[in-house]
């Protein structure tokens, strides 16, 4: 019987926390790198990333660079990290985030010199 008694008089359970990405969002820059305004728009839309502009140090992204970082940030469930850097004859942006169905993050860095994009993706 006291162990009856002892079960009902125990601490009521934590609340449920869910935890829910943004519906919508956008990350908008503007940078001065040394006298040089590097701009970008990301766009962000329930599990989807897309860049949708970029001028830099390499000019204006192509419609074809936006696409290939686009590809890349497809298997990307939501963007957990972002990070821009000046560097003296280059731009570099890296955005990380969790994998679409689990397994190991997905991490892009677009670097922009001598005209051109650079991608790594792993």
């Amino acid at each position: 019987m006291i162990e009856l008694f002892a079960a009902l008089a125990q601490d009521p359970p934590p609340p449920i926390i869910e935890y829910h990405q943004p519906n919508t969002g956008v990350i908008e820059a503007v940078w001065d790198c040394r006298g040089r305004e590097v701009r970008y728009r990301i766009e962000t839309e329930w599990d989807r990333a897309r860049i949708l502009s970029y001028s830099g140090a390499a000019g204006e992204a192509s419609p074809e660079d936006l696409e290939r970082i686009n590809d890349a940030l497809e298997p990307m469930w939501l963007i957990s990290g972002h990070r821009f850097q000046c560097n003296p004859v280059s731009d570099e942006l890296l955005i990380t985030g969790p994998r679409k169905g689990g397994g190991e993050a997905v991490s892009i860095t677009a670097r922009w010199y001598d005209g051109a994009l650079h991608l790594r993706v792993r």
